[in-house]
């Protein structure tokens, strides 16, 4: 019986150790400016695997000798795996740019939206090419309301009423 306690203590260890493979994403309305906020908080070394696998070079991202057009990836990547509808209208948002935090990358989108937020249809697969248990989860804020959604690569479509 004592034999198997060192295996069960390995096995449990490990399990703790086990990356963690989530993304956030931000979608704010803020009524005065009429602006859809858009921020996306992804994991760098995630996001540099995604970026490798689609344009087939090293990215470095956060590094002295990140590739030139690594925010053009990113920007590129992001339109692949990201859309939205508000009020049953696409959303097109313009990429404004991001920044590193220790492990993570802001990245940071915005839209006009003239009209009230009655709905929001989201699509977020980022990462979801990579690892069977990503999850996206989208938080979804007008003036008065917040709601989130939860997003996997069984279903990574969610729609939120207001």
């Amino acid at each position: 019986m004592f034999a198997f306690l060192p295996i069960s203590f390995l096995l449990i260890i490990s399990s703790l150790f086990h990356p963690i493979h989530i993304s956030l994403c931000e979608i704010n309305y803020n009524a005065a400016t009429r602006q859809i906020e858009i921020t996306h908080k992804i994991f760098i070394d995630d996001l540099q695997d995604a970026l490798e696998r689609h344009y087939k070079v090293r990215t470095y991202l956060a590094t002295s000798k990140e590739h030139p057009d690594a925010e053009k990836f990113i920007e590129q990547y992001l339109q692949m795996q990201f859309q939205c509808k508000i009020n049953g209208q696409p959303m097109r948002w313009r990429y404004l740019g991001r920044e590193y935090e220790v492990d993570a990358c802001w990245i940071y989108l915005e839209a006009e939206q003239a009209l009230p937020v009655q709905s929001v249809e989201v699509r977020n697969a980022v990462l979801l090419e990579l690892f069977d248990d990503q999850v996206n989860f989208v938080h979804i804020k007008t003036s008065s309301n917040r709601k989130s959604l939860r997003l996997s690569g069984d279903n990574d479509k969610g729609t939120v009423a207001f």
